[in-house]
């Protein structure tokens, strides 16, 4: 079988949809179901035109770009021509499209109609962004409800990568949406590093959002040491302000207890710091894939894991390794602490049900279920 699919951006790009295209490439591939090729837009890099790693190979299409994964493309330019040309003698399986820049997306309608080749969409939105301005909003909805409501009637399948991204795309079209969960690259079990017995080590995790996490954080943790002396912190962050988050360590006294590591890679966090924790927060705002595959790792590392409450998260686990609070409250995050640091040695309860659920291997037989049944 060959898959083609085409793509906003791809790696080394860090963005929630490139990963996905990553990952489903390589273990597609990996697999042994044949042939992936990635058709990636570029605006003006001087790149290579295309290279072939770990058996998928990457297109890049000249283009124009409009914004954040929205692009036109260079139709007067011979390579791009050439491009395609070389796509179609690929004789691809399927067409796939990533996300919901629209004029590539009709462009790939027309293409795959005109091999006569089935289409799959792969959605990655879960919802409208709470912070948009009232303008951004109402052009995003009615884009969504006209032009994007548009491309689904011409596709073979749907897929989505969480339930609530299929709850918003089921109020679109009449359609069936498949929920096909992320899988998570994850070969070996992690053996916890030794500690002291009375020694806890907690661990804030993602990019946070907003400047105000780090506050209530850090709010949570000084009165939590108060009760737990013997706890260490980390922060893994990525937010490039590293003075302000200093600032209110050393507002609160917290020199000797907290640890700062910057903008460690999921390579690196996997690697050297999955072994390290007990418990480990991860706050955010965001339902998407991406969330669930942060929390699946540290689940899978048998760690503790408190995450905010929100739908992508709720879908991972039901067992008592992973808490839910509230955004943003001090009190639902010391309470969601204190259940962690005495849920320790039930730190391995959703490791089975996890990696079963999570698996590329699992997760690639249900798509060719889906595409194929």
């Amino acid at each position: 079988m060959k898959i083609v699919q085409f793509l906003p951006n791809f790696k080394p790009y860090e963005w929630e949809l490139s990963s996905v295209a990553w990952e489903f490439a390589k273990n597609f591939v990996s697999g042994n179901c044949w042939e992936v090729l990635n058709v990636v837009f570029t605006w003006g890099e001087k790149w290579v035109d295309w290279y072939e790693k770990d058996w998928y190979k990457v297109l890049f299409l000249p283009s124009i770009s409009l914004g954040t994964n929205h692009f036109i493309f260079k139709f007067w330019s011979k390579k791009f021509w050439n491009a395609l040309k070389w796509v179609k003698g690929r004789d691809p399986d399927i067409v796939q499209t990533h996300g919901r820049s629209f004029l590539p997306t009709i462009f790939w309608l027309f293409f795959s109609l005109k091999l006569n080749k089935k289409w799959v969409y792969i959605s990655h939105k879960s919802w409208y962004k709470k912070w948009l301005s009232r303008w951004r909003l109402g052009t995003t909805m009615l884009y969504d409800h006209t032009l994007w409501r548009l491309t689904f009637w011409f596709c073979n399948n749907i897929i989505t990568l969480t339930n609530l991204s299929s709850v918003y795309i089921k109020g679109l079209t009449w359609k069936k949406v498949n929920v096909v969960y992320r899988g998570v690259d994850f070969p070996y079990q992690v053996e916890k590093e030794w500690k002291q017995d009375f020694e806890i080590r907690l661990c804030f995790v993602w990019n946070l959002l907003k400047k105000a996490w780090i506050w209530v954080l850090l709010r949570t943790f000084d009165e939590f040491r108060k009760e737990h002396p013997n706890t260490k912190l980390s922060i893994i962050w990525d937010w490039s302000k590293k003075w302000d988050v200093e600032k209110l360590i050393w507002m609160l006294w917290m020199e000797d207890s907290v640890e700062l590591l910057w903008k460690k890679t999921r390579e690196e966090i996997q690697r050297d710091y999955l072994k390290k924790y007990d418990v480990v927060v991860v706050p955010t705002l965001e339902s998407d894939s991406l969330i669930q595959e942060e929390i699946v790792r540290w689940l899978l590392a048998k760690t503790v894991v408190v995450a905010t409450d929100i739908w992508a998260v709720k879908e991972i686990t039901d067992k008592e390794d992973l808490i839910l609070v509230k955004a943003w409250d001090i009190s639902s995050l010391f309470d969601g602490l204190s259940l962690a640091v005495n849920s320790i040695d039930k730190s391995w309860l959703s490791y089975d049900g996890v990696k079963e659920k999570f698996s590329w291997d699992n997760r690639i037989k249900e798509y060719l279920s889906i595409c194929y049944p």
